[in-house]
């Protein structure tokens, strides 16, 4: 009674508070009553099926709680998640439960004929022993719809034991054969499907790598021709140690393997190698590995320059690379880099080639020797080296190939300077039909001429070239002529390209008024690049002074330059324009013209006298000069020369009428080559101009630290006799070579020693060196018995040498001598002297690739005399001769090396009895009793002793100078050497002996140890 009563006071005190304080919700009083929940129920409220088919069946208004379904009968039907399955004739309900509402639909199964589809993904199964594989199973209804698991039963049994089977996974246990039978029960039918399980033995056989690539030749043991296979076998999961392998070439002429599994190279090709190994149980594996065998390719430091129509075929001495190889030269195929074979011969060591089948161009001709070894020379191939007017004149006929239509082709270069005076050129525009043909641009010549900065003058009548094709190019060459010219100067109809070129021509005489300094017409899309005219003369029946006609056709000119005696003479035919670049248009008279556009990338171009010229040569009209300089030269008795220098170059070598001026008066080496060569003529009497040929040779644009490199002709005024105290040496023979032995732009200078075996000469250097160190690349032939040195400049004989002998040690060889210029008073000279005793008259000859200043001290730190901050250190590197023999160094700059930064690495061959050594010239003396030394010693495999050994003042060493130190190798270690007894102070020698092996030296700096 009590509870009731609470229960009614609540209500009471709910209802009260309503009253009391109201609802200020704002909502009307019909939307605080709850909502009836949509009852749950079936879309339909029957349904019907078939036997072993399956239905889903709808709800309508379910809510999201979880559904709770169930069958009246599950021997008629069954129900999963929503999902009917028929199982039996006859009819039961549904139920479907969600929370608090029920739904209930009727379901009908059908005694229709039916079926079940089992299906397994596979019949047969192969297996690794230890391997697994798992069986996808599907059961599906009459219309084909996957009946989910759970209305049946699955079931996997294996026959025997080799497999073991669980959820469908099957195992392979042992080596044999078993069936697994899979089982499925649905709706009280028994499906079955068998599956086939073979287990085989698990076998793997592989290599370490995937290719192996090998050399046809070994280059003296410096490339790999063989190669040791090395493969693993696996059995069962377990690795097979020493197993027995078959092994066998697929292509035995590119590469054959032994039994062991050595791979050697045959010849260039690709083949396959197989490998087969066979279980104990019979079962054979085989793998397979790639074999990919090149000719060693030696890229060869020497350019060849070949003709296709040369007077003979052309040869190479592979003399110089018989170290490349074993035996003699008995085979060569030659190819070009567009895969053309060319005809060759050995004969000995020389190879002859057949020109003829050359193609043009700068090309890789390719040599194979005894199909061993392939040696890939840079060649540039041109149709004709033209040196001679007579050449020039008939070119395009003899070695053009003019066909029918007026064409012709190939790639054509000057030699040098051609004088057409008296010779025509037999040039046209075409055949009768071609010529008037103005509109086709595909006729005339369609190669290259690239005059190499040569000029062609005195150009008489016709011009060199009758038409240009819009394939042909024609550059770097200059055209001089006052003559009368029919058409233009360079072609007739031009339609290609003209490219650095520049053209002096004289228009005053002309009398027609199509004749111009370029073509008389342009046709097509010809381009203009990088051209200079200069127009010396013209009259008013000229209309054009650059090109006659250009319409309808569209030039294009880049940096293209008119220079004309007045401001108004005409550039192009009254009816044409210039549509596409333009013309810088100046006077004869005007002062200052700005050429600065001009691209002098090409090394033709130099500044002269008001315009411009080609670096190499030049021939010039010269003013008259009323008053001359005191410092004259007679130019075959009709006027005077004088010259001065100016600045913007390092030098040249002046000849006049084909003398080599050597000195100069008052403006006597050095001097003179401190800047160019201003040259002014005095008149001889007569009011014309007096016609004065002059030559500019060896420009000496010197890079860097280069104070002489040989890079132009010309080199050979600067060479002069030397005389010691006693005899007078006879008389240089110098001599300018564009490559021997690998080098290009060499100073050959032959010495026949005087009666007393004495000779020698002197190289004026373009660039004073200073009190530095010069290094001098050499290659010296001497006979037996002489001595040669280099000797102090200004010095009497070899009692001042700054060298060692260097005659046997680096006869037939490029080698790179240091020499200390410190302290000396004259250093704008390098003086070479030999002697060969009472031996009477001999010969030797001197090769000169470069002359270079070495000044690289002053980057190092305090306290350091060297620290490998700068590749300039390699060439300080040389071989250190002992009474044991002289070994072979190369060194080499790293930035970093095994921790240790800016490294010198040398590779020292063993000299005589296994002694490897090396000298390095040091930048700063030493002047402290000890010094230190980081170095890492590597490649000695067998026990070995270094010691740093005494560098003499005289050059003479013994094996035993030094003390011992322990050698430690493959390890960075600081070497302590005492200095304090040594004669000379200013170069590190290294001595590793009982190596019998190459052995590489790194070093990472070299410093003082502060005396106590």
């Amino acid at each position: 009674m009590k509870k009731k009563f609470l229960i009614l006071l609540t209500l009471i005190l709910t209802l009260c508070a309503t009253l009391l304080f109201g609802c200020d919700c704002g909502k009307p009083d019909e939307e605080l009553e709850p909502q009836p929940q949509a009852e749950l129920t079936f879309v339909q409220e029957s349904y019907s099926l078939d036997r072993y088919s399956i239905i889903e069946l709808d709800l309508k208004n379910a809510g999201e709680q979880a559904i709770t379904w169930s069958s009246s009968d599950e021997n008629v039907a069954k129900v999963i998640d929503g999902k009917v399955f028929g199982c039996a004739q006859g009819s039961c309900t549904i139920t479907a439960v969600q929370g608090e509402q029920t739904a209930t639909c009727s379901v009908a199964v059908s005694a229709t004929e039916a079926f079940l589809n089992l299906k397994v993904s596979q019949e047969t199964v192969e297996l690794l022993l230890g391997g697994k594989k798992t069986l996808n199973v599907s059961l599906k209804d009459n219309n084909k719809k996957e009946i989910p698991s759970a209305f049946y039963e699955l079931s996997f049994v294996p026959s025997n034991d080799f497999v073991s089977t669980e959820n469908g996974v099957i195992t392979a246990k042992e080596i044999g054969t078993s069936t697994v039978t899979v089982t499925v029960i649905c709706a009280g039918r028994t499906l079955v499907k068998t599956v086939e399980v073979t287990v085989k033995e698990s076998l793997n056989i592989s290599f370490n790598k995937t290719v192996i690539k090998l050399f046809a030749n070994s280059l003296k043991g410096e490339k790999q021709t063989e190669e040791q296979l090395n493969l693993y076998v696996y059995e069962n999961g377990n690795l097979v140690e020493n197993p027995t392998i078959t092994y066998s070439s697929e292509e035995v002429a590119i590469a054959t393997v032994n039994q062991t599994g050595m791979v050697k190279a045959v010849t260039e090709g690709n083949t396959k190698i197989s490998a087969q190994y066979v279980s104990a149980k019979g079962t054979p594996v085989t793998a397979t590995i790639d074999v990919e065998v090149a000719y060693p390719v030696v890229t060869v430091n020497q350019k060849l320059d070949l003709e296709v129509c040369a007077d003979s075929d052309s040869t190479v001495n592979f003399a110089q690379y018989s170290d490349y190889f074993d035996g003699d030269m008995t085979n060569v195929v030659l190819k070009d880099d567009l895969g053309h074979f060319v005809d060759a011969t050995i004969s000995n060591d020389i190879v002859t080639i057949d020109n003829a089948a050359l193609s043009y161009g700068f090309r890789t001709l390719e040599f194979i020797i005894n199909g061993q070894i392939k040696f890939a020379f840079e060649s540039e191939i041109v149709t004709k080296i033209i040196t001679e007017p007579e050449q020039l004149a008939d070119f395009a006929v003899t070695y053009g190939g003019r066909g029918a239509d007026g064409s012709y082709e190939g790639y054509f270069v000057l030699g040098c300077d051609i004088n057409m005076t008296e010779h025509t050129v037999k040039s046209d525009l075409g055949n009768e039909g071609a010529t008037y043909l103005m509109c086709n641009d595909d006729l005339g010549f369609k190669g290259i001429f690239d005059g190499k900065g040569h000029t062609i003058y005195n150009l008489t009548n016709k011009s060199v070239f009758g038409r240009v094709s819009k394939n042909g190019v024609i550059k770097n060459v200059g055209f001089f002529t006052e003559n009368n010219m029919e058409y233009g100067v360079v072609a007739g109809i031009f339609g290609g390209t003209l490219e650095n070129v520049y053209i002096r021509s004289n228009l005053a005489n002309q009398s027609a008024e199509h004749y111009s300094s370029i073509a008389y017409r342009a046709i097509g899309s010809p381009e203009f690049i990088n051209v200079v005219v200069d127009v010396i003369g013209i009259n008013d029946v000229v209309q054009s002074s650059l090109i006659y006609e250009t319409q309808p056709y569209t030039p294009n000119y880049v940096n293209v330059y008119l220079i004309t005696p007045n401001e108004t003479d005409p550039i192009l035919y009254k009816n044409s324009s210039i549509t596409q670049g333009n013309v810088i248009h100046y006077t004869q008279s005007q002062a200052d013209k700005d050429f600065s556009l001009l691209d002098k990338t090409s090394g033709y171009w130099e500044t002269a006298i008001g315009g411009y010229k080609f670096k190499t040569s030049a021939h010039y009209d010269l003013s008259p000069l009323a008053t001359p300089d005191t410092s004259t030269f007679n130019v075959n008795g009709e006027g005077t020369l004088t010259w001065g220098a100016i600045d913007g170059a390092d030098g040249y070598i002046l000849l006049i009428n084909g003398s080599i001026v050597k000195e100069v008066a008052t403006n006597s080496y050095p001097n003179f080559v401190q800047g160019a060569v201003r040259i002014t003529a005095k008149g001889n009497g007569t009011s014309s101009r007096d016609s004065a040929q002059s030559e500019v040779y060896s420009y000496f644009d010197l890079e860097e630290d280069y104070v002489a490199d040989f890079a132009f002709n010309g080199y050979e005024a600067l060479v002069g006799t030397y005389s010691d105290e006693n005899d007078v040496c006879n008389t240089p023979k110098a001599e300018y070579l564009t490559s021997f032995e690998g080098e290009t732009n060499v100073l050959k200078i032959t010495l026949t020693s005087a009666r007393a075996g004495k000779a020698g000469f002197i190289l004026k250097l373009p660039k004073d060196p200073g009190q530095n160190k010069i290094q001098v690349k050499m290659y010296n032939q001497c006979s037996i018995g002489q001595a040669l040195f280099f000797i102090k400049p200004g010095m009497a004989d070899e009692k001042n040498a700054l060298t060692t002998n260097l005659a046997g040690a680096t006869k037939n060889a490029w080698t790179v001598q240091n020499i200390d210029y410190s302290g000396l008073d004259k250093t704008d000279e390098i003086v070479i002297y030999t002697y060969a005793g009472d031996a009477g008259q001999q010969a030797i000859t001197i090769y000169l690739s470069w002359v270079k200043s070495v000044n690289i001290a002053g980057s190092l730190e305090e306290g350091y005399l060297a620290d490998f901050s700068k590749s300039a250190y390699e060439d300080l590197v040389s071989p250190l001769g002992t009474s044991s023999g002289t070994p072979t160094v190369e060194a080499e700059y790293m930035t970093s090396f095994e921790g240790e930064t800016n490294v010198l690495k040398i590779v020292s061959n063993k000299g005589g009895n296994g002694y490897t050594n090396f000298k390095l010239t040091l930048p700063k003396p030493v002047t402290t009793d000890k010094i230190q030394v980081r170095m890492y010693v590597a490649g000695i495999t067998t026990p070995a002793g270094m010691k740093f050994t005494n560098p003499t003042t005289d050059g003479t060493h013994s094996d035993e100078d030094g003390g011992t130190n322990q050698l430690v190798k493959d390890a960075w270690h600081t070497y302590e050497v005492d200095y304090s007894s040594y004669d000379a102070k200013d170069a590190l020698e290294v001595c590793a002996w009982h190596a019998n092996e190459q052995v590489t030296f790194y070093l990472a700096w070299v410093k003082v140890v502060e005396n106590a």
